[in-house]
């Protein structure tokens, strides 16, 4: 893959969804696991980065995820589900006062070929800076790279 590209990933062709590869790089991903949540436990109050939060804990079932997620975050959430060891997914999650997510920690396991056995994984996604304006430019084809993503 040439060093200079931006790389085009069909994340529902990859065991896990993403999830583990890029590391929940989506935020909209890490929201949409909440989806399948089967449990969860009010933990209390705290702070992320400054701003008062209500922390839970629980744990998601990635096919319900999947089943209830987004067009977008479907696919990626079912090919997750399948890769994965188990569907489980610990989580601890941060609301604010405004029900926004400002932090989610995801635990995940799963089988890794180069190693024997389950092989466990943490994301942290944390959100701020809600409603900033961003510019966002697309770079131009010939800047992208959409071959094949090869798995280990």
């Amino acid at each position: 893959m040439p060093a200079d590209k931006w790389v085009r990933v069909d994340t529902a062709s990859l065991s896990d969804g993403n999830l583990v590869t890029g590391g929940v790089t989506d935020p909209y991903a890490a929201a949409e696991l909440l989806r399948g949540a089967r449990t969860a436990t009010y933990v209390g109050r705290t702070e992320v980065a400054g701003e008062p939060v209500r922390h839970y804990r629980g744990t998601a079932d990635l096919g319900l995820a999947a089943k209830s997620a987004s067009g977008v975050n479907r696919a990626q959430l079912r090919a997750a589900a399948r890769g994965f060891a188990t569907a489980a997914v610990p989580f601890d999650a941060y609301l604010d006062d405004q029900g926004r997510i400002r932090k989610i920690r995801h635990r995940f396991s799963f089988v890794n070929g180069q190693r024997k056995g389950t092989v466990a994984v943490a994301s942290t996604t944390l959100l701020y800076a809600f409603g900033a304006p961003v510019r966002v430019r697309l770079p131009e084809a010939g800047d992208i790279f959409a071959g094949k993503i090869a798995e280990g």
